[in-house]
């Protein structure tokens, strides 16, 4: 290591080959008129997952998975014109077929460590001497799949309930009103099983596939001599909180239908997404490597991972309407109003523990807290879209055709999306100067010409 006290880590990543995924599933419905008024939609889904790793053989199955669903719709007062509504079900979620490349693959992944000698005028630096021996992290082998998965894994899933009311106020206009509740019943993601073999006196960063918020039970070669082991783990040994993700809503839907010169269609959604497992994805540092994101990574960072998650926008609005200016000529307009979504500080490193911090995006900059979400709201984007259609169906020469003008973000409205959320640069107390900075902003205006046509 140089004076400065920096150096470089050269990584090596390489995985390949092919690998499967084997999902069924079967639906049946019945349709029950309980009375005049009163009509019933009962249903049941059976899903079976299983993913393949890179040698064919299966590392995650979990089948007859039932998922019951209800549906009931009563006829307020027998006209058609006015009901009340309620659906509640269970919904699963397959394993992620990426899982199968990262997690089962045959992946070499090494990392080696060089002093920097000198920097090039690109700002790419030059390699010095080596420190210590190359940490290998995958050694281009297939992973037993008893070793990388829980034995005991719960599928994933959330379950729905929605309730409301819709009808006629008058022979054009009708109203809506709907609440929607979702509730993340139990995830699965991989995880470091760092601080349960440290709880038994073992020193081992093994990564398994596992239900947050739970114990597990896998076999692992821990000291390498070909003999798999047994390890039981409970959930306050491995130190990973709950998996929780709760959306609610509330949808108001006015509606004025066609009459063959104008319809409008207006919609306010009030929502709230809150937790500390936004799903697949993370959206917070723009990591798309699905099922596998560095939540759950380790214990650490999901310190402060509880709050408003990245798809938060409390109240949109979405307007549409068109109207015919002639037979042939029609014109319409959309807009799309939404609040802002939750802002982070993202610290690269953990203040109560240093020593456990291996790599991640943690909710502490520096030795201060900034729990999801606490740092603010972007701002509110408005969208107007504009359309204008002539319909050339009278022409002879056509049996149908259309031209159409349609102008998305008419006004070029350029709110900022997303701000740079990382508040330290590659270790903690080093302040990333681009920290709060403009990443994002609104697609700029685009116009569209189109000519479809039949004949």
């Amino acid at each position: 290591m140089n004076e400065s006290g920096r150096y470089v880590r050269v990584r090596n990543y390489n995985v390949g080959g092919e690998f499967d995924i084997n999902n069924e599933a079967f639906y049946i419905e019945d349709t029950w008129n309980v009375t005049e008024q009163l009509t019933a939609t009962i249903g049941l889904r059976w899903d079976s997952f299983e993913n393949l790793n890179a040698s064919g053989n299966t590392f995650v199955k979990i089948d007859n998975q039932f998922a019951p669903r209800l549906g009931l719709a009563y006829d307020l007062f027998g006209d058609g014109e006015h009901k009340i509504f309620a659906n509640a079900g269970r919904y699963y979620l397959p394993v992620a077929s990426n899982t199968n490349v990262r997690l089962s693959g045959a992946e070499l992944y090494t990392h080696d460590y060089y002093t920097i000698q000198s920097e090039g005028s690109d700002g790419v630096p030059v390699l010095g001497d080596k420190l210590g021996e190359t940490d290998v992290i995958g050694d281009g082998t297939t992973p037993s799949p008893v070793s990388v998965r829980d034995n005991g894994l719960q599928p994933m899933y959330q379950d729905e309930l929605i309730f409301g009311y819709q009808g006629m106020l008058n022979e054009d206009w009708s109203l809506g009103v709907k609440f929607t509740r979702r509730e993340v019943k139990s995830i699965i993601d991989d995880g470091s099983m760092v601080e349960a073999f440290k709880d038994i006196g073992l020193d081992s960063d093994h990564f398994l596939l596992f239900n947050p918020g739970e114990g597990v039970s896998f076999q692992y070669d821990y000291d390498g001599d070909g003999t798999l082991e047994d390890y039981d783990f409970t959930a306050e040994q491995l130190g990973y909180p709950d998996a929780k993700r709760n959306y609610n809503s509330v949808d108001v839907v006015l509606e004025k239908s066609w009459d063959g010169l104008w319809m409008f269609n207006a919609t306010y959604t009030w929502s709230q997404s809150y937790g500390n497992a936004e799903g697949y994805v993370k959206s917070d540092n723009g990591q798309d490597d699905a099922g596998l994101t560095t939540d759950w990574d380790y214990p650490y960072l999901m310190d402060g991972a509880n709050g408003y998650l990245p798809n938060d926008r409390r109240h949109a609005l979405k307007l549409f309407g068109s109207y015919a200016v002639t037979d042939n000529l029609l014109v319409g307009m959309n807009a799309n109003i939404t609040s802002g979504r939750p802002r982070n500080a993202l610290g690269a490193g953990y203040a109560p523990d240093q020593g456990s911090y291996e790599y991640g995006d943690t909710y502490y900059v520096g030795d201060t807290k900034f729990s999801r979400g606490s740092f603010g709201r972007t701002p509110w984007t408005t969208t107007i879209n504009a359309n204008i259609k002539y319909d050339l169906s009278d022409f002879e020469t056509f049996d149908s055709a259309y031209i159409a003008l349609n102008v998305f973000n008419l006004f070029d409205a350029s709110n900022v999306t997303t701000y740079e959320e990382l508040a330290e640069e590659d270790a903690a107390f080093n302040p990333n100067a681009k920290f709060g900075s403009s990443l994002y902003f609104q697609t700029p205006r685009r116009v569209e010409v189109v000519f479809n046509m039949m004949f």
